[in-house]
């Protein structure tokens, strides 16, 4: 009896803990899993519709554009480079996200070449950018996104 009341509170204090500080462990999410073809066009996978408001953990190149965004920067699959003609964001591969850093205010963000990891709160729109990842904090890009983790 005392065994299950002391796995019962430790259970409890672990999820207290979770909700109390927002440290649930971030789901992967990768590009590929995004989007989907069909007669109209693409659409949003039904994998990254039920990830809305939950933590993911996404890895992907910082688009490097002519005129930055304020207050975030768009993550591709790939590197991408977009100069003046691109019309914005317009030429970006169609599942690239939005990156919102907190802190950044309407300051452009550095961009930062390799391959980064990122992790924060997912939101889908139905206007432009549709799907944004709100980091957790203003360290949470890595440019090490393979450094100290198993292969996925």
């Amino acid at each position: 009896m005392k065994r299950t009341l002391k796995a019962a509170f430790m259970a409890l204090s672990i999820a207290w803990s979770i909700m109390a500080f927002g440290q649930s462990k971030p789901v992967p999410l990768a590009f590929n899993k995004m989007l989907f073809p069909t007669s109209r066009g693409l659409s949003l996978s039904l994998e990254l519709q039920q990830l809305a408001g939950k933590r993911v953990v996404l890895e992907g190149f910082m688009a490097l554009l002519e005129e930055p965004p304020a207050g975030g920067f768009w993550l591709c699959p790939s590197p991408v480079f977009q100069d003046e003609s691109g019309a914005g964001s317009g030429d970006l591969p169609p599942n690239a996200v939005f990156v919102v850093v907190r802190g950044a205010g309407k300051k452009p963000v550095a961009h930062l070449f390799g391959k980064l990891s990122v992790s924060g709160v997912l939101s889908l729109k139905s206007t432009s950018p549709r799907i944004v990842v709100t980091l957790d904090s203003e360290t949470d890009a890595d440019r090490n996104p393979t450094k100290g983790r198993n292969n996925r």
